[in-house]
């Protein structure tokens, strides 16, 4: 759900780059040593689902920025521009 900055219209509480909510979260798989490896999106009943039989392994997104418009899913904060995740202080 990619859309191009000069149209896009922000909301609260839903990601501008995935489109997940707080009730409908992307699920992010964690790797070796904690490193989140892949993400997807499923339905909130799936997550409930799939976080009671493996807590260890899996977490929901959260958001990163304080308007609630980035998730911390890797796909979407690649998407993010340089100047805005610097401003988050999540750029070196």
């Amino acid at each position: 759900m990619t859309q191009r900055a000069e149209t896009l219209e922000l909301r609260t509480g839903t990601c501008r780059f995935c489109g997940c909510t707080e009730r409908n979260p992307c699920i992010l798989l964690l790797g070796v040593a904690g490193a989140i490896e892949i993400a997807v999106q499923i339905t909130a009943e799936a997550a409930a689902e799939i976080l009671e039989e493996s807590q260890d392994q899996v977490t929901t997104c959260a958001w990163i920025d304080a308007g609630r418009t980035v998730c911390s899913n890797p796909r979407c904060v690649a998407q993010l521009p340089t100047e805005e995740l610097e401003a988050l202080g999540g750029a070196a």
